[in-house]
């Protein structure tokens, strides 16, 4: 029987992030995508324009009837919405505890939209993150859950074992936006650090933080251990992001067709 993940997140109608770019990287990586929405966005490659989160009680009842039929073997947590989704999201969490998961806090679109309300942050992820395996901020993100501004690698090494200390979960920090030649991540696993490289392509594309926690998600599936699951869901996004392609006036999005058309 083919084996299923969960993602949690928002509907984007491109295709480019989101539930449906989650589940067509789990299924590249041989896994059947399930999908739940948690708030449904009005946007196109250039822009977000508003989002509309998903009621608690439609999540629960979503999760409930899937796990009567399907095993879930992991879980991802990408855009939360706001507080009318949040405890159905707690709840598949909890429910969830033996299988693999992992947050990846969606809090800013590319062009500037907050995802979240800002003023429900800390709140909101205060309860969730100790829940989860792993989460994956980029430093933005990071520098906002934690409180500190990061600016280098000794700031990201900072940022992850203050999360460690907090959360006793482990940790990718996406360094893209620092000024590097170099896209620099950072995974520390409580005790050791693992600094991950690729050449930066300049071009603006979308959905790379979904990309690379879905293709996480699904390596540590495939019974990898952490840090080869982050080797090679680093070394896939990369290879993905070379492949992307327009559709629209803004971003670029990427395009799937087999783990082959990445080589």
């Amino acid at each position: 029987m083919k084996k299923a993940l969960l993602s949690l997140a928002g509907f984007d109608p491109t295709g480019g992030a989101g539930v449906l770019l989650d589940c067509k990287v789990f299924e590249l990586l041989g896994f059947q995508g399930l999908g739940i929405i948690t708030a449904n966005t009005v946007q196109n490659t250039q822009k977000v324009k508003k989002f509309f989160s998903t009621s608690s009680q439609l999540i629960i009842e979503q999760f409930n009837t899937l796990q009567e039929d399907i095993k879930i073997e992991g879980v991802k947590v990408g855009m939360i919405g706001d507080k009318q989704s949040y405890s159905g999201i707690k709840h598949i969490l909890n429910s969830s505890k033996n299988i693999h998961r992992i947050i990846d806090p969606i809090l800013k679109a590319g062009s500037g939209k907050w995802l979240i309300n800002k003023s429900e942050i800390n709140n909101l992820y205060e309860e969730l993150i100790p829940l989860a395996e792993i989460i994956t901020p980029n430093i933005f993100e990071a520098s906002l859950l934690i409180d500190m501004e990061i600016n280098s690698i000794d700031d990201m090494k900072k940022a992850a074992e203050r999360i460690y200390n907090k959360w006793k979960v482990k940790s990718i920090i996406k360094g893209g936006h620092l000024k590097s030649d170099k896209a620099i991540d950072l995974a520390f696993d409580g005790k050791n650090f693992l600094i991950l490289e690729e050449k930066k392509i300049k071009n603006k594309i979308h959905g790379t933080g979904c990309f690379f926690s879905s293709a996480l998600l699904g390596y540590l599936c495939l019974n990898n251990s952490f840090f080869e699951a982050c080797n090679s869901a680093k070394e896939l996004t990369s290879r993905a992001i070379k492949k992307s392609i327009k559709i629209g006036k803004g971003q670029k999005i990427i395009i799937f067709k087999s783990l082959s058309n990445y080589s």
